[in-house]
């Protein structure tokens, strides 16, 4: 079953730091490949992707400054990650704007780059902060994650700052 997000992808100068992260090679710990990194805006799960596709098209919202950085923690039971400020209000206009697209996600959202994922495993050696970094934000891409498939797959994009 596919599921649908609406995502910011991370600037190069990102991502190209994310790479110098350490990584333990370590049994249960499952390390993201950097195809994936994002910061999940909204998630809106199993819904019509041609009629969610539509709705981010006609998203109007101006360009954001995200802001990464600082220590690597948990999320939930299995998900290490790495906080991202600076979203909150990007956030809320996309919730608004796929009201009832999907299951209702009543979640409040936590800006944040997910590293790893950990299966049983009470840490696993990203122990050092995270550089800040600043980036702008200036579109968001629908995404799709589909069982089995590594890679998420790009539905549609918007641009921000554009009225």
């Amino acid at each position: 079953m596919t599921r649908l997000f609406v995502a910011a992808r991370p600037s190069a100068a990102v991502v190209e730091a994310l790479h110098r992260v350490e990584r333990s090679d370590l049994s249960g710990v499952r390390w993201v490949p950097p195809e994936n990194w994002h910061v999940t805006v909204h998630f809106i799960g199993s819904a019509d992707e041609a009629r969610c596709a539509a709705s981010l098209q006609a998203l109007v919202a101006p360009a954001a400054e995200a802001v990464i950085g600082g220590r690597p923690g948990r999320l939930g039971a299995d998900a290490l990650v790495v906080p991202v400020d600076g979203l909150g209000s990007l956030a809320a206009k996309v919730r608004a704007r796929f009201e009832g697209a999907g299951p209702r996600d009543n979640r409040p959202f936590v800006g944040h780059l997910t590293l790893a994922r950990l299966r049983r495993r009470a840490a696993c050696g990203v122990l050092a902060p995270f550089p800040t970094m600043g980036w702008r934000v200036d579109a968001l891409g629908l995404l799709a994650s589909e069982p089995g498939v590594v890679a998420y797959r790009t539905v549609a994009v918007v641009a921000l700052g554009l009225s």
